[in-house]
């Protein structure tokens, strides 16, 4: 919308001083009726007798010292309010929440808003301390976007100032006023002296910044802050910054925090989560990516996306990263926002471990939930494979080339050949031969090996390897001619082992042969 180029002179609720001099005038005054709450200050609590529905306002809070100030939460980390009156920083801002607790934030930044044509607006945004949770019981307000200025007029007005008074208005038209030089675009509610509704109510010095609603549905949701009043013949205009005009630039300083306005009208929208693995392997003592990938599957932007993703003890991820979002948390507990996420799009999360638990699965949950969507949530389990650094997890020495028994075997050939590592003996283990045999008969030579038969799970190579007489080229996997490579099953036969055997005609210029096994590292992709 653009700003009108006619501009009304209007006088400040407050002086610059910020000193309040009266409260929120109502036509006929009565506590039980205009009144938030009761015992407001000391020991506030919801009244039952309230004009309007107190326990739907848990978004506007008041200033813990300055207790004539009402403030709108937009999001769970900022609110509105009027640039000329803004609190102190760190301040304290109280909310009571929905089961009748104060849960207070103090300020941390203020930001002045800008109109369109990029000119200093009398509308403040104030960054708190840290988020609200969901869990603490204050819902952030909506707000209401309409086609064009023309589908507000006429809208009843929940009217909110000083001390939690409340009374009504109507939304009569817009205005461009001008107070000290600081231009805003702002909607007009008129209080007639003479006559009028018993709950009309007008501003008065010290009800700069307390916000004004009107309620769709059954829901409150926020149109402005008060800015300013003037008198002419009988009547107080009342002016309020109108809060859509200038949703673009809040959201575009939320935007780095993981947050945007809500709107109340919006299209509802889905969102799918997919889980995946960045590398194709579960090995235990491994390195791990896990990915959850989050689709906007909808016809609509959607906005103010949270996501929590929890995991047993044992099983907690070192670090969870996404591009564009914000993180938070730790251990077997992340949560993450985003401000948007477009129609269409895609993100992915990402939780790493730099080894895997010897556990014997990862088991996450994973909760989402948007403006614009409802909260959803995903368990899913994933084996995970046993692995050399599970397997030697209980070894005095525990890594691949430590004999802890001292039988000249390493501690990966006997994980390989299913050995016991702390044995000392070279007998037979499991009926599995604990080292490769290698015979010749009728000119075939023959080698023979016990091979873990889920190797590739474990990442485990077994490869055999070449000497030619002449060692001219060292040793190489490139077999002697003829070779013949087969697995056959040990007799009796051995869970989880099976026996690989390797034939040729033997010849001269092959005269060693030697078997190399190592473990595969998994890295993650991306």
């Amino acid at each position: 919308m653009a700003i009108s180029s006619h501009i009304l002179f209007a006088s400040l609720l407050c002086s610059l001083s910020g000193l309040p001099a009266g409260a929120l005038e109502l036509r006929s005054y009565v506590p039980a009726t205009h009144d938030r709450f009761e015992n407001f200050p000391e020991s506030p609590s919801f009244n039952p007798t309230f004009l309007h529905d107190s326990e739907k306002l848990t978004g506007v809070g008041w200033g813990s010292e300055s207790t004539f100030k009402q403030f709108a939460l937009i999001s769970r980390c900022h609110v509105v309010f009027a640039a000329h009156h803004a609190p102190a920083i760190g301040s304290q801002i109280s909310f009571l929440n929905a089961s009748g607790a104060i849960i207070e934030r103090s300020v941390s930044k203020i930001h002045k808003v800008r109109n369109p044509t990029l000119s200093t607006s009398d509308v403040s945004l104030i960054t708190l301390s840290s988020p609200i949770s969901g869990s603490e019981g204050v819902e952030p307000l909506t707000y209401l976007n309409l086609p064009s200025e023309e589908d507000y007029t006429g809208l009843p007005l929940i009217v909110l100032g000083s001390e939690v008074k409340a009374g009504q208005g109507t939304l009569v038209d817009f205005r461009t006023i001008n107070v000290n030089w600081i231009v805003s675009r702002t909607y007009r509610f008129d209080y007639l002296n003479s006559e009028g509704d018993a709950h009309d109510a007008r501003l008065a010095s010290g009800d700069s910044g307390s916000p004004s609603l009107t309620t769709v549905d059954g829901v409150p949701t926020l149109l402005g802050v008060h800015l300013a009043t003037s008198t002419s013949d009988g009547v107080q205009s009342n002016y309020d910054a109108f809060i859509p005009h200038y949703v673009d630039d809040i959201d575009s300083l939320m935007e780095a925090d993981g947050f945007r306005m809500r709107p109340l009208n919006s299209e509802t929208t889905e969102i799918e989560c997919s889980p995946s693995l960045a590398f194709p392997s579960f090995e235990q003592g491994q390195a791990l990516a896990l990915d959850f990938d989050l689709t906007n599957t909808g016809d609509g932007t959607t906005g103010n996306v949270e996501v929590e993703i929890n995991f047993d003890s044992e099983c907690a991820p070192d670090s969870v990263m996404a591009e564009g979002w914000i993180v938070s948390g730790g251990g077997t507990r992340w949560s993450l926002r985003r401000a948007i996420l477009e129609t269409g799009a895609s993100t992915t999360i990402r939780a790493q471990w730099t080894s895997m638990p010897n556990a014997d699965s990862i088991q996450p949950n994973i909760k989402w939930v948007s403006d614009s969507t409802s909260e959803e949530s995903l368990s899913t389990s994933f084996t995970l494979t046993p692995g050399f650094s599970a397997w030697a997890a209980e070894l005095p020495e525990s890594r691949q080339l430590d004999d802890p028994d001292k039988d000249g075997i390493p501690n990966l050939i006997e994980y390989a050949f299913g050995s016991n590592p702390l044995s000392g003996s070279t007998s037979a283990a499991l009926g599995i031969p604990p080292r490769p045999a290698f015979v010749v008969i009728g000119g075939i030579a023959t080698y023979s090996f016990p091979e873990r038969t889920d190797k590739d799970e474990r990442g485990l190579t077994y490869s055999a390897e070449w000497l030619n007489e002449s060692n001219s080229g060292g040793w190489s996997v490139n077999p002697p001619s003829g070779l013949s490579s087969s697995t056959t099953s040990f007799f009796p036969g051995v869970p989880g082992f099976s026996k690989r055997v390797l034939s040729w005609p033997i010849q001269e210029s092959h005269r060693f042969i030697r078997l190399n096994i190592s473990e595969r590292v998994d890295e993650p992709e991306g």
